[in-house]
């Protein structure tokens, strides 16, 4: 059974939520947003890369040094954890889901609202 858009974004919050807050205590909530931000369209910008890591031939532990290695000191420790968090769990094509929800949190947090 697929799940449903809202369950998927509700998951997604989960993962934002606890980022957002974690990075808050850091006084670095700004910078992990917009570093999540560059990640989603880097994904976005290339295939080979999303393929990597949403791939079941790539094994979770191979995918976890790998992270690692291209993202250790590039981008806040907080985020390359949350992205080894999904991995463990097997969620990193959640990926571009708690990004946007990073994203709606950030704007709800600067009283901004997306107008259709």
């Amino acid at each position: 059974m697929a799940i449903k858009n809202d369950e998927v974004m509700a998951l997604a919050d989960v993962y934002a939520g606890a980022l957002l807050q974690a990075a808050a205590d850091q006084g670095v909530q700004e910078e992990v947003a917009e570093q999540f931000a560059d990640l989603v369209r880097y994904l976005d910008s290339n295939p080979n890369f999303a393929g990597f890591m949403t791939a079941d031939s790539v094994d979770d532990d191979q995918r976890r040094v790998s992270l690692d290695k291209i993202f250790r000191g590039r981008m806040s420790d907080l985020l390359l954890n949350t992205l080894q968090v999904l991995n463990h769990r097997g969620r990193l094509h959640l990926v571009r889901h708690v990004g946007r929800a990073v994203e709606l949190r950030m704007e709800a947090l600067h009283h901004q609202q997306e107008v259709v």
